[in-house]
């Protein structure tokens, strides 16, 4: 009997910590670049030529952790209809002693990433899009050069990475899910276990990158966040920062519906609805006029921060 039979839920943990490690790295670079230029006054071409070109070797280890990391979350989508379709060979080439002796699942050798789509596709109820498909064959040719081979044509970029893991989520796991999965990985990390609060205040720290780097077209389609959209202060966003980042101002709330009667705004960061009241400001010189109404929270004008004094 085959024993340490791997789950759905398993194969997507591990999917998705190896996606994760591939952000950080992304996103660390993407936090370290202003800081130096702050440190700085300025920084020299040749600095910057350095920096990216240094830089090169990390991403090229993101891109391979991007392509290892989707790769356990097909075997995830095919082991929910059975684990079994992922063990390759005939019977001749499984372990020894396997049919008189209880044998791991890890004992057996599973089937090469370039066979996983077919195996998906032929279960599945559901088969991958054409799109998924090309690019998930890119990844893992770009993946075997990094590890077996050197090509000095290969350029990796942060905003490049971070598209195709908010590609890779919402094709796998449904558009809007990758701000759960990443803080649900931040409470999982080492750090975790000292520091209990805070991964909300890192969670809009990071998003706010993302504003500034993607397109409008990947915030709608990744989170349902439109950037030429007025965006309001989130309060539960804000109490998060108050502690570790009090500087920033969490402006990831959005009217849901977007009209001028909507009494909601809906965070993309926390996924926290918030009442409000659509009166006007009249701290001066704001000219807002969604006041939160929420009782956990003071009634602040959610543009200015400030609370109106009627």
């Amino acid at each position: 009997m085959i024993k340490d039979i791997p789950t759905r839920e398993e194969f997507e943990e591990q999917g998705m910590t190896l996606l994760n490690h591939a952000w950080d790295t992304v996103v660390e670079r993407l936090f370290d670049y202003p800081d130096l230029k702050e440190f700085g006054e300025s920084i020299e071409d040749e600095q910057k030529d350095h920096y990216d070109s240094a830089s090169q070797k990390p991403l090229a280890i993101a891109t391979a952790l991007l392509q290892q990391g989707t790769e356990f979350l097909v075997k995830a989508a095919i082991a929910e209809v059975s684990p079994f379709l992922l063990i390759a060979g005939n019977a001749q080439s499984w372990p020894k002693k396997c049919d008189t002796t209880d044998t791991s699942f890890s004992a057996f050798k599973t089937a090469n990433a370039e066979n996983l789509i077919r195996i998906h596709n032929t279960v599945a109820t559901t088969r991958f899009t054409d799109t998924f498909t090309r690019n998930f064959a890119q990844m893992r040719r770009v993946r075997n050069t990094v590890f077996h081979s050197v090509d000095r044509n290969l350029r990796f970029s942060e905003k490049d990475i971070i598209q195709s893991i908010l590609t890779i989520t919402s094709e796998l796991q449904g558009p809007g899910k990758w701000m759960v999965s990443r803080e649900k990985y931040l409470e999982s990390t080492p750090l975790a276990a000292f520091v209990t609060e805070g991964h909300g205040s890192n969670l809009v720290r990071e998003f706010q990158l993302l504003i500034d780097l993607l397109e409008n077209s990947d915030l709608q389609r990744h989170f349902d966040f439109d950037k030429r959209q007025r965006r309001y202060l989130c309060p539960e966003c804000k109490l998060s920062c108050s502690e570790y980042y009090p500087d920033i101002e969490p402006r990831t709330a959005q009217l849901k519906p977007n009209s001028q009667s909507s009494c909601t705004v809906y965070c993309v960061v926390c996924r926290a609805t918030t009442r409000v009241l659509r009166k006007p400001c009249n701290c001066t010189p704001c000219r807002g006029n969604v006041i939160n109404s929420s009782k956990e929270f003071d009634p602040e004008c959610l543009t200015c921060g400030e609370i109106p004094k009627y």
